[in-house]
């Protein structure tokens, strides 16, 4: 079907369009009957699947030359972020880059804010696993009583860190990826270095902490693996701050090999166990913490 009238108004094009775009015509074929350059019967089209072509219509028919001016929010436009927004959950920035780059619209960041904030499209969250246990708050006493653990990303590896609340030793170890046989191996590794018993460890919700890992520590422990709640990093936060003491004072955002990874994280766990004074500990070592807990238990026997 081809387009003999060359006086045909925007709407009349966009009816048309629409004809030909059922057909499955080719864009180069179509643009070409119609009169308009390709780009603009695309635009056409993406809006036809979007909102149809009543709202195409309203959108495009009243602007020159088919397109999106930069000052005006199009209900195309509208719809395109509520998408981006349910489907990915991208923020401003992406939305902006996204728009501009695929659909040949201009708008501001804040543009995209207001129209997210007013029409309250909420960004698209994955669902955390249910745990069947609550949290439980653990009140430590002595070393070991609780140890919190959290990996943190460094380039292409992970470091898993492991923290005791009562005297602040620390032991870290690389991961390849977050599986549970690697948190195991971490989880093992820590129950031999740290000089005292782990009575209660204590992870987040972390696909690498869930069923086979629970079984382990249970086993290693016999205690129960402590969840965090979700989105609450505060309740881990002792090695949260560690993870950031690490990332600021050892490997920053380096990219490291395995080995070379290994080699600095051994040489800093023994600097922070042994040598780094810690504001908490009122200017003492976590092995001089330990060293007075380890006298006093002796003692009292």
């Amino acid at each position: 079907m081809e387009n003999n009238n060359i006086d045909l108004t925007k709407t009349e094009k966009i009816k048309f369009a629409y004809i030909l775009y059922k057909e499955n015509t080719k864009y180069d074929k179509a643009s070409k009957s119609l009169g308009v350059s390709r780009r603009t019967y695309a635009n056409w089209v993406k809006s036809f699947k979007m909102i149809g072509i009543r709202k195409t219509i309203k959108d495009f028919g009243k602007w020159k030359n088919g397109s999106i001016p930069a000052n005006k929010i199009s209900n195309i436009t509208v719809s395109i972020i509520k998408e981006l927004r349910k489907i990915d959950g991208y923020g401003r920035w992406k939305t902006q880059l996204i728009l501009k780059r695929d659909y040949g619209i201009d708008i501001s960041e804040r543009s995209i804010s207001n129209i997210i904030k007013v029409r309250g499209f909420a960004p698209h969250k994955l669902k955390y696993p249910t745990k069947k246990d609550k949290y439980e708050h653990i009140v430590p006493f002595y070393p070991g009583d609780l140890v919190e653990a959290d990996p943190m990303y460094i380039g292409d590896l992970f470091i898993c860190n492991f923290c005791d609340w009562i005297t602040r030793m620390r032991y870290s170890t690389v991961m390849t990826a977050l599986y549970q046989e690697n948190a195991m191996r971490a989880i093992k590794e820590a129950s031999v270095y740290f000089p005292f018993k782990i009575k209660r460890l204590q992870w987040d919700n972390g696909g690498e902490a869930q069923s086979d890992t629970e079984k382990f520590v249970k086993e290693l422990f016999g205690t129960s693996l402590n969840h965090t709640p979700p989105h609450s990093p505060k309740y881990n936060g002792l090695v949260e701050r560690l993870n950031r003491t690490i990332r600021d004072e050892e490997v920053g955002y380096g990219n490291f090999s395995k080995k070379k990874l290994e080699s600095i994280l051994k040489e800093g766990i023994y600097k922070y166990n042994n040598y780094r004074p810690h504001y908490s500990l009122k200017g003492k070592t976590p092995s001089e913490i330990w060293n007075v807990y380890c006298y006093s238990l002796n003692n009292t026997k």
